[in-house]
């Protein structure tokens, strides 16, 4: 069962557009949750949610990029060479920098983050993805793993999926649509989904969702602007079946802030 709330306004052509990066000052931007099996505690929409930490740092710094297949490797390897990190600096700007990968063996960045909200591969070897799990993160490195960890991309793949996104400086974001879903499962399944905005202390619960399986519909879910330098997140989810999986997403439009006087 899946529920979506549609985008206000009608103008898909327009939409398509922005998805395409075909207009100035407008982006197209997923927050993606998924748990394979959820429990009956709170826990995190995320494959590897007990090893990532929220991609927003407790205070900005350089983080380290670092992999546990020695194949990710700047000039030849047949994994990774290269990642493209997106996300925001100490002044919660917009910033990118490319990393060359250098195996299990960490790379600092030279810019300093204080959030991440992105993170692909640049540049590739002949399999053309990961030959292992890369990490963004901090701390010691242990088998390309850090000891404290930011963002998770897995072996096999050459993007990595957020859960959250921080919109940055001087740009505002507009949830269009959204959807939660629950796998194949019992009768009288349910789910509760928090989506938070975060309002300083990592709790502020925007919206509760709540799914049954054969009995209410989810309730649509609304939001605000979203003003920079805030984050906007899935924080967790809880269910009476530890079977069922849970996956949701929110797309979200960010437009530089000076399109919005026009």
């Amino acid at each position: 069962m899946t529920s979506r709330r549609q985008p206000p306004f009608g103008h898909s052509e327009f939409i398509m557009e922005v998805r395409k990066g075909n207009v100035p000052g407008h982006k197209m931007v997923e927050i993606v949750g998924h748990a394979p099996a959820m429990g009956t505690s709170v826990q995190g929409l995320w494959g590897n949610f007990d090893n990532i930490s929220r991609e927003l740092l407790l205070s900005p710094s350089t983080i380290v990029c670092s992999s546990t297949n020695s194949e990710d490797l700047a000039v030849t390897g047949d994994g990774l060479r290269q990642v493209l990190i997106n996300g925001l600096d100490a002044d919660g700007n917009e910033q990118f920098e490319i990393i060359p990968l250098n195996g299990l063996v960490g790379l600092v960045t030279g810019k300093i983050w204080s959030a991440i909200n992105g993170y692909l591969a640049n540049a590739v070897g002949d399999d053309g993805d990961a030959a292992g799990d890369l990490w963004l993160g901090n701390g010691v490195i242990t088998g390309g793993i850090p000891d404290i960890k930011y963002f998770w991309m897995g072996a096999g793949t050459n993007k990595g999926h957020t859960l959250s996104y921080t919109v940055p400086k001087g740009k505002t974001g507009f949830v269009l649509e959204s959807s939660l879903s629950i796998g194949p499962t019992t009768a009288n399944q349910s789910v509760l989904v928090d989506v938070c905005i975060d309002d300083g202390t990592i709790n502020g619960i925007l919206k509760s969702i709540e799914q049954g399986m054969g009995s209410a519909p989810i309730p649509e879910m609304s939001s605000p602007p979203i003003p920079g330098q805030t984050q906007y997140f899935w924080r967790g989810a809880v269910s009476i079946n530890p079977t069922a999986p849970v996956s949701a997403v929110v797309e979200m439009m960010v437009i530089d802030d000076y399109q919005l006087s026009l």
